[in-house]
């Protein structure tokens, strides 16, 4: 009960698409770091690599702390001012949204100075989040979009992270790694520990709470939009259990 309450309460009173947290409706960073592009399938751990990231490369933590790329496109903002976006992260479903041919080559704009990120995740446990939030989408469709995610990025050498290595600190560590060889971004002078998301309920709620307040200024970043992050991974989770038929 007092769960529900609390996510109800979060919900309600302190939406996460707030000027704080995310563009639009904030307004775009140009600071003078190349963008990062966090583009995934939906409930893929888009939100989990994007606060991996905030949490863990300072120079990267600006208000708001991400930019919604489709969000921008669908009429909530000014594409063209995307182009002068910089020292942000920009978040995008492109392959599960209906984009006409300029606005997918913004994209690739934004892109060619930055990082691509492609959160990975098996297509059941997919299907079984979407179907949480009532949305019904085949293993074979699913299996599609991932592959053609992967062929509109691959001339951007994209690094590619499993969905459960988000969760993993030892993973996560080496993933963050990569990240600033490829941004050219210095390994901190004192070694750091990985800060990856909270393991209980009440602590992602206070890390959300926390971030819808504060944004940037957040001890702990955590910009995932439900009240719910499940650690177990879904691989073991049957058919039955998220309610799909087999078939």
């Amino acid at each position: 009960m007092l769960k529900r309450l609390l996510r109800s309460l979060g919900s309600n009173c302190l939406p996460h698409d707030n000027p704080k947290t995310v563009c639009p409706p904030g307004k775009i960073p140009t600071g003078p770091l190349p963008p990062i592009l966090v583009s995934s399938l939906m409930r893929s751990g888009t939100h989990l690599v994007i606060d991996l990231l905030l949490n863990n490369l300072r120079s990267y933590r600006n208000e708001p702390l991400y930019v919604d790329f489709d969000r921008c496109v669908d009429g909530m903002g000014d594409p063209t001012e995307l182009l002068n976006a910089g020292s942000c992260i920009i978040k995008t479903h492109v392959q599960q949204c209906s984009f006409d041919e300029p606005a997918r080559q913004r994209l690739k704009q934004l892109a060619a100075p930055g990082l691509v990120i492609i959160p990975n995740r098996p297509p059941h446990d997919i299907q079984c989040s979407l179907h949480q939030l009532n949305q019904l989408q085949s293993e074979e469709q699913l299996l599609r979009d991932h592959q053609q995610h992967l062929e509109f990025w691959a001339d951007f050498s994209p690094i590619v992270i499993d969905f459960n290595s988000l969760l993993d600190p030892a993973q996560a560590t080496l993933f963050l790694q990569q990240v600033r060889q490829r941004l050219a971004i210095p390994e901190p002078a004192i070694p750091q520990a990985t800060v990856t998301a909270a393991r209980s309920d009440y602590g992602i709620f206070w890390d959300k709470f926390r971030t819808r307040i504060a944004g940037p200024k957040a001890r702990v970043i955590n910009t995932t939009i439900g009240y719910k992050v499940t650690q177990k991974s879904k691989s073991a989770v049957s058919r039955a259990e998220c309610g799909i038929q087999a078939r």
